[in-house]
């Protein structure tokens, strides 16, 4: 039996040689630390570079992946100037083709094991390290990052850039974090704090044809002169934007979040709070021949002195859908004020609770000699058409679907800013009265799931966008949790809207067997006419199964298995999936897959978990204030139990269970059929879970999952 297998893994290797033979990158990982001593070759953790410019300057091909300990690194320092060189033009070069990484502790073997939220990696302009805020801040670094010439292999992810300073001649007075002409670099789980600009680009420049991509980023108390003080783009500049937040920025003049001009901007998830503008667009300046499309956004506590708190428009085109103003404050249009020429779209949109001092608290149409054009429908509108500030001249299309209502916010006047929460309460009509038709696609395929002419699947919060068939008002999906425990063949009753007695109150329903993994059945009864066909919930070992004639979009519900040791027992590594089988096409695909091991931890992609303590679980509630999303894995090392949970939006046949993290069909081994899988995904980068094929965590598919494949390649084949 030993020959054969040894037989079996020769030939597995020969065919992956064969398969992967031309294709696999030489790339590398090369680790800096700089809290190890210099004289590194950077080739491990125990032989890491001291600072991150000599892993810069190796140089690295492309491929390679540069691990960086958490610390703080400046763009001067190398092992030839330990002391640094006092050059304010040093800076921090992005390269094609490698990925750098921030966020280790200094011991991971693996890229999922990194925690970039704990193990803070800094990257300082503050050169003598003696900055006060904004004060002493004369020799610090023009722009800490620069990511000009670069494509979107060029990866930075898991850092703090802080401390730049351009207030030099051009280009150096623009671009204090990060400074792109001509470059479209990918960012990802990255904070931009305490960056300044004498003129443009407090965080962020962007310029001539550059388009970054921006996921999981934060843009926090950075400042420019004229324009920009989060992010400034300019000539043909398209950055794609998404589940970002902008807050506590300013700017002199105009777009104390974001300037944008020139260009068609994608923001998608984002949020812009606390931002503030001398002049115009506190929250966001959209200057001539821009064309943002904002989707899902929040604008609140954002402040302008002249026009538009939460948003500037000067002839351009936007397109605004599920967003929500409210808090923000001008002289002219609290909300939104609109100039010279431009024809902004807003649908399914909240504008409330914003102030304006001379006119147009949520909406203002101003410039009577170059008049704006404002289209809008479903949306919530404090006064209604007869409150919008229109001057002579310009045009406020009042289409249908528009109300004026309270939309019930949470708390839309906590004291504390940061407090505030715009998601709507029970009984909020802003609920199921948006167009669905007005969702955009979703491009970004933000879900991974190969489908990017469907409508945008989530809101803000990553919730479904649509529950209950018509999607709400604004950026949030309202959608209520109650845990349910379930019994061994007790009968549960669903409403329309959800579970319980209150179709208006309650969305969904966790059920969690609590009657041990071999005796749970649960049976969603039909009640009254408006709910969806039933559904039967069987227990089979660590596998529940819901089989189910629904509709995708027709039945919601969030399901919880729990798990514990013995049900991963022999599986090494092991991962405990949900699953759903999807038809058409008729084939399983993943809703959560996540590898269980306590030590790896990433709560911005869906193969993640999180220890709670031995006490109590976290409650749904809970959940969704830690930003999770739609689905994790919970585990306790001490009790050496967990449970796995998805919200399911399915057709039929939706299933979880434990089994080998390659063993994608799955059906208990890891063969021929897996491999099909796994190979179309190969060197496929920024897919998220690729499918399921991205083993790591890190959102590629590359050596490191080809190694876990191979590591488990035949298991369970006899």
């Amino acid at each position: 039996m030993a020959n054969k297998t040894s037989l079996k893994i020769r030939w597995a290797i020969s065919v992956f040689l064969l398969w992967f033979g031309c294709t696999i990158a030489a790339g590398e990982v090369i680790y800096v630390d700089i809290d190890r001593p210099t004289g590194g070759n950077g080739t491990s953790w125990g032989t890491a570079y001291k600072y991150l410019q000599d892993a810069l300057y190796k140089p690295p091909t492309g491929g390679d992946q540069i691990w960086v300990a958490e610390g703080t690194y400046k763009p001067d320092e190398n092992t030839a100037n330990p002391g640094g060189t006092g050059s304010r033009t040093a800076t921090f070069q992005l390269i094609n083709g490698v990925a750098i990484y921030g966020g280790f502790a200094g011991t991971e073997t693996t890229l999922a094991q990194r925690d970039w939220q704990t193990n803070e990696t800094i990257l300082s302009g503050d050169l003598d390290g003696n900055d006060v805020g904004f004060t002493n801040n004369g020799e610090n670094s023009y722009h800490v990052v620069t990511g000009s010439g670069t494509n979107d292999t060029a990866l930075l992810d898991g850092f703090t850039i802080t401390a730049g300073n351009a207030n030099g001649s051009w280009p150096n007075n623009l671009g204090g974090g990060m400074y792109n002409d001509n470059g479209s670099p990918t960012v990802t789980n990255c904070t931009f704090s305490g960056n300044s600009a004498e003129y443009l680009g407090g965080g962020m420049y962007n310029y001539n044809y550059s388009s970054p991509t921006l996921t999981n980023c934060t843009f926090s108390g950075n400042s420019a002169g004229i324009g920009g003080g989060g992010m400034y783009n300019y000539y043909y500049t398209s950055p794609t934007v998404t589940n970002c937040t902008f807050s506590s920025n300013s700017a002199g003049e105009g777009g104390g979040g974001m300037w944008n001009g020139s260009g068609s901007p994608a923001l998608t998830n984002c949020t812009f709070s606390a931002n503030s503008a001398g002049y115009d667009g506190g929250g966001m300046y959209n200057y001539s021949s821009s064309s943002p499309t904002v989707t899902n956004c929040t604008f609140s506590g954002n402040s302008a002195n002249y026009n538009g708190g939460g948003m500037f428009n000067f002839g351009n085109n936007p397109t605004l859908t599920n967003c929500t103003f409210s808090g923000n404050s001008a002289g002219i249009g609290g909300g939104m004020s609109n100039r010279y020429k431009s024809s902004p779209t807003v649908s399914n949109c909240i504008l409330w609770g914003d102030t304006a001092g001379t006119a147009g608290a949520e909406i203002a149409l101003a410039d009577s000699a170059y008049p704006s054009t404002l289209t809008i429908s479903y949306s919530d509108v404090e006064g209604g058409s007869a409150a919008a500030y229109v001057e002579t001249n310009c045009t406020l299309n009042w289409g249908v679907g528009n109300i004026d209502a309270d939309p019930m916010f949470f708390d839309a006047s906590n004291p504390d800013p940061s407090l505030r929460d715009y998601h709507l309460r029970p009984g909020s009509p802003c609920i199921d009265a948006g167009d669905n038709n007005s969702i955009p696609a979703d491009t970004a395929d933000l879900d991974n799931d190969g489908n990017t002419t469907e409508p945008l699947p989530f809101d803000i919060d990553t919730d479904v966008r649509i529950s209950g068939g018509i999607v709400d008002m604004g950026s949030d999906e309202a959608i209520w949790a109650i845990d349910q425990d379930v019994g061994h063949g007790e009968e549960v009753i669903l409403n329309p809207g959800g579970g319980g007695t209150d179709p208006n109150t309650e969305a969904l329903v966790v059920f969690e067997n609590v009657s041990g993994p071999n005796d749970a059945t649960i049976e969603v009864t039909e009640v009254g006419t408006d709910l969806y066909p039933d559904g039967l919930f069987r227990a089979l070992g660590t596998t529940i199964r819901i089989d189910t004639s629904l509709a995708d979009g027709e039945f919601f519900m969030t399901v919880s298995i729990p798990f514990d040791s013995n049900d991963l027992a022999g599986e090494d590594p092991f991962g405990v999936d949900l699953m759903y089988w999807e038809q058409p096409p008729g084939k399983w695909r993943h809703a959560v897959k996540a590898n269980t091991d306590p030590q790896q931890s990433n709560p911005k992609k869906l193969r993640w978990q999180e220890e709670y303590p031995p006490t109590s679980a976290p409650s749904l509630a809970e959940l969704k204030a830690r930003g999770m999303g739609a689905n994790g894995v919970f585990w306790n090392s001490d009790t050496q139990q967990g449970f796995v949970w998805a919200n399911v939006d399915h057709t039929t046949d939706f299933e979880g269970l434990a089994h080998n993290i390659a063993d994608f069909e799955p059906d208990g081994n890891v063969d021929f059929v897996d491999f099909a899988w796994f190979a179309p995904n190969w060197l496929n980068t920024g897919c998220g879970t690729c499918s399921g094929a991205d083993l790591t965590g890190d959102g590629n598919v590359d050596s490191y999952d080809l190694k876990e494949f191979a590591d488990n390649w035949l298991l369970g084949v006899e």
